[in-house]
């Protein structure tokens, strides 16, 4: 996944380039930093441009949000029912990535379903080894290809079996004159 922060430019540049925008990405698809500078036709373009990259804050001191590339992961360490719909019911075991810590809950996305929600941060424990969240991650990764891969055959041979079916054409009615 590539990241990026957005810089405004303090420098005076030429009047055809009255909205410049610097975007660094820290790794991109060859895993090397590179620097681009963007120009948009108006400060409202630039200024939605900036605020869609820009990482999430909050104005709640005990809130911590996180960015999906670089999240917390926490594995469930006591089954959790959820109470409410935006709850994420959770099974002993689970590993589950982190994107929003608030006082005693946290906001997650479940890596063996993708389901996402709330849910307490005491049935939990933060999985600290970079290598167990590389791991877990690699199996999310796995799991997403081969569920990606099997809806494709499963499309294929839908499409197929459709045109294999004989063409059924209704036959002209004949007009009386």
């Amino acid at each position: 996944m590539t990241t990026g922060k957005c810089y405004v430019l303090n420098i005076q540049p030429p009047d055809c380039f009255k909205f410049l925008v610097q975007l660094t990405l820290l790794h991109n698809h060859s895993g090397k930093n590179v620097e681009y500078y963007l120009n948009f036709q108006s400060e409202t373009d630039r200024f939605r441009w900036i605020e869609a990259i820009e990482i999430p804050k909050s104005e709640d001191p005990n809130e911590k949000i996180y960015e999906e590339w670089d999240c917390p992961q926490v594995q469930c360490i006591q089954a959790y029912t959820a109470q409410q719909p935006d709850e994420l019911s959770l099974e002993e075991s689970e590993v589950v990535n982190v994107v929003r810590k608030l006082n005693e809950w946290f906001e997650g996305e479940s890596l063996k379903d993708g389901r996402k929600g709330w849910f307490p941060s005491n049935c939990t424990q933060e999985v600290i080894n970079k290598h167990v969240r590389a791991r877990n991650l690699r199996k999310r990764h796995r799991l997403m290809m081969l569920t990606e891969s099997f809806m494709m055959e499963q499309q294929k041979e839908q499409r197929k079996s459709n045109s294999d079916l004989p063409n059924q054409r209704t036959k002209p009615i004949p007009s009386k004159i």
